[in-house]
Protein backbone atom coordinates (compact mmCIF):
# COMPACT_ATOMS: atom_id res chain seq x y z
CA UNK A 1 0.00 0.00 0.00
CA UNK A 2 2.82 2.31 0.50
CA UNK A 3 4.42 2.31 -2.63
CA UNK A 4 1.36 3.07 -4.48
CA UNK A 5 0.61 5.99 -2.30
CA UNK A 6 4.57 7.22 -2.61
CA UNK A 7 4.49 7.15 -6.38
CA UNK A 8 0.74 9.37 -6.32
CA UNK A 9 2.44 11.83 -3.79
CA UNK A 10 5.40 12.36 -6.50
CA UNK A 11 2.54 13.53 -8.67
CA UNK A 12 0.62 15.66 -6.50
CA UNK A 13 -0.06 16.62 -3.08
CA UNK A 14 0.00 19.28 -0.85
CA UNK A 15 3.04 21.37 0.86
CA UNK A 16 2.36 21.58 4.27
CA UNK A 17 5.81 22.92 5.69
CA UNK A 18 5.34 26.55 3.33
CA UNK A 19 3.78 29.57 5.03
CA UNK A 20 0.85 29.25 2.80
CA UNK A 21 -0.28 25.54 2.22
CA UNK A 22 0.15 25.15 -1.39
CA UNK A 23 -0.26 22.46 -4.15
CA UNK A 24 3.18 20.41 -6.03
CA UNK A 25 2.49 18.58 -8.89
CA UNK A 26 4.40 17.39 -12.02
CA UNK A 27 7.13 14.85 -12.29
CA UNK A 28 10.51 14.53 -14.60
CA UNK A 29 9.78 10.78 -14.80
CA UNK A 30 9.90 9.19 -17.97
CA UNK A 31 6.38 8.17 -19.04
CA UNK A 32 2.58 8.51 -18.95
CA UNK A 33 1.44 9.59 -15.68
CA UNK A 34 -2.49 10.15 -14.93
CA UNK A 35 -4.17 10.80 -11.87
CA UNK A 36 -8.19 11.00 -11.64
CA UNK A 37 -10.92 11.91 -9.45
CA UNK A 38 -8.28 13.00 -6.13
CA UNK A 39 -9.46 14.49 -3.47
CA UNK A 40 -7.57 16.91 -1.93
CA UNK A 41 -8.77 19.59 1.05
CA UNK A 42 -12.67 19.57 -0.54
CA UNK A 43 -11.65 20.23 -3.95
CA UNK A 44 -11.17 17.11 -7.19
CA UNK A 45 -7.74 16.95 -8.93
CA UNK A 46 -7.48 15.39 -12.38
CA UNK A 47 -3.86 15.54 -13.64
CA UNK A 48 -2.21 14.13 -16.85
CA UNK A 49 1.08 14.47 -18.13
CA UNK A 50 3.20 13.44 -20.70
CA UNK A 51 6.73 14.02 -22.07
CA UNK A 52 5.87 17.50 -23.91
CA UNK A 53 2.45 18.44 -21.76
CA UNK A 54 0.55 18.47 -18.44
CA UNK A 55 -3.02 19.14 -17.37
CA UNK A 56 -4.26 19.84 -14.60
CA UNK A 57 -8.54 19.82 -13.60
CA UNK A 58 -9.28 21.28 -10.22
CA UNK A 59 -13.10 20.18 -10.05
CA UNK A 60 -13.66 19.17 -13.51
CA UNK A 61 -12.46 22.62 -14.70
CA UNK A 62 -8.89 22.94 -16.55
CA UNK A 63 -6.73 24.91 -14.20
CA UNK A 64 -3.20 24.95 -15.53
CA UNK A 65 -2.09 23.17 -18.75
CA UNK A 66 1.60 23.77 -19.62
CA UNK A 67 2.96 22.75 -23.35
CA UNK A 68 6.48 22.27 -24.13
CA UNK A 69 8.54 20.42 -21.80
CA UNK A 70 7.37 17.92 -18.61
CA UNK A 71 7.71 19.96 -15.97
CA UNK A 72 7.76 19.82 -11.99
CA UNK A 73 5.36 23.07 -10.44
CA UNK A 74 5.98 23.75 -6.99
CA UNK A 75 4.29 26.07 -3.95
CA UNK A 76 1.04 26.13 -6.49
CA UNK A 77 -1.31 29.40 -4.40
CA UNK A 78 -4.39 30.12 -6.41
CA UNK A 79 -6.59 32.89 -4.75
CA UNK A 80 -9.09 35.72 -5.83
CA UNK A 81 -6.90 37.91 -7.20
CA UNK A 82 -3.75 35.84 -8.16
CA UNK A 83 -2.04 32.64 -9.20
CA UNK A 84 1.48 31.60 -8.08
CA UNK A 85 3.55 29.37 -8.41
CA UNK A 86 7.50 28.36 -9.28
CA UNK A 87 8.06 25.93 -12.08
CA UNK A 88 11.00 24.00 -13.13
CA UNK A 89 11.54 22.65 -16.82
CA UNK A 90 14.76 22.22 -19.20
CA UNK A 91 12.98 24.52 -22.06
CA UNK A 92 10.46 27.20 -22.75
CA UNK A 93 7.13 26.14 -22.35
CA UNK A 94 3.53 28.12 -22.58
CA UNK A 95 1.20 27.90 -20.20
CA UNK A 96 -2.58 28.50 -19.67
CA UNK A 97 -4.00 29.33 -16.60
CA UNK A 98 -8.17 28.68 -16.46
CA UNK A 99 -11.07 27.73 -14.84
CA UNK A 100 -12.96 29.06 -17.90
CA UNK A 101 -11.16 28.66 -21.53
CA UNK A 102 -12.80 31.29 -23.33
CA UNK A 103 -10.47 33.48 -20.58
CA UNK A 104 -7.50 31.47 -20.11
CA UNK A 105 -4.25 33.67 -19.31
CA UNK A 106 -1.77 32.22 -22.01
CA UNK A 107 2.28 33.24 -21.00
CA UNK A 108 5.55 31.81 -21.61
CA UNK A 109 7.83 30.35 -18.80
CA UNK A 110 11.34 30.45 -19.93
CA UNK A 111 13.89 27.34 -19.29
CA UNK A 112 15.10 26.62 -15.50
CA UNK A 113 13.68 27.22 -12.25
CA UNK A 114 11.46 30.41 -11.95
CA UNK A 115 8.81 32.19 -9.88
CA UNK A 116 5.22 32.77 -11.63
CA UNK A 117 2.53 35.08 -10.32
CA UNK A 118 -0.23 36.36 -12.13
CA UNK A 119 -2.95 38.34 -11.34
CA UNK A 120 -6.73 36.98 -12.00
CA UNK A 121 -8.26 39.88 -14.15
Amino acid sequence: MLLPLMGLRDLIDVEWWNTTPSLRFGSLAAGVHEIKRLPIQGHLYDLRQDATSLELMINQKLGVKVVGDKVVIRKFVRTEKFVEFEMKSSKTTTVWLTEDPTVAQKFIVPAGTNLVRKNIE
